[in-house]
């Protein structure tokens, strides 16, 4: 909602605007994006590199976001609503890179990347131009401090705390281990 010419933005206006029964779902960024896209450089090189700067993040698990959709389709009182989707701490890069060193054989660090650097690196990972620009967008707003506001609304639904980033690390330690390990580990 910080930016009005965001395509989410205006898929959720068109939704609002449709009469439609609706519930909308706002999640942050996710947990699962460390073993996702930002995997390689984890397990290879024992780095994050993303465009984040110092800016923090209420991370989400998707196990929570899953939970709270559950909710919001199978319970009439969710209707129309708008539930924004946070983790219950905000964390930078910097964090979650102390974070996961917990949960890998060797250090993980953050490399926080200039836009020009991240577009290059996504470039060369053949991501397409559309993407690329389009993350470079969202990093912008992790910066701005758009992402750092924790929300509440996954204890108002699910009547639990979050899933924390510390067991999101330790339930999928597995994935962070280094392929090849350095012998400086």
């Amino acid at each position: 909602d910080a930016d009005e010419s965001s395509p989410l933005y205006q898929i959720e206006t068109a939704v609002r605007d449709s009469g439609v029964d609706f519930v909308i779902l706002r999640p942050t960024w996710f947990m699962q994006n460390f073993k996702g896209f930002l995997l390689d450089g984890i397990v290879r090189q024992g780095s994050i590199f993303v465009p984040a700067g110092d800016g923090k993040t209420g991370f989400v698990d998707v196990r929570d976001i899953a939970s709270v959709a559950v909710k919001a389709l199978t319970e009439p009182r969710h209707r129309g609503n708008t539930y924004v989707l946070t983790g219950g701490e905000a964390l930078s890069y910097y964090d979650a890179a102390s974070v996961l060193s917990g949960a890998s054989v060797c250090e993980v660090q953050y490399i926080a990347l200039s836009d020009d650097a991240a577009r290059d690196g996504m470039r060369a990972a053949g991501w397409p131009d559309p993407s690329v620009e389009y993350m470079i967008k969202l990093f912008s707003y992790v910066r701005a401090g758009y992402t750092e506001a924790l929300s509440g609304d996954v204890s108002k639904v699910l009547g639990r705390d979050p899933i924390s980033f510390d067991q999101f690390a330790s339930d999928y330690a597995g994935v962070f281990q280094r392929r090849e390990v350095p012998a400086e580990c």
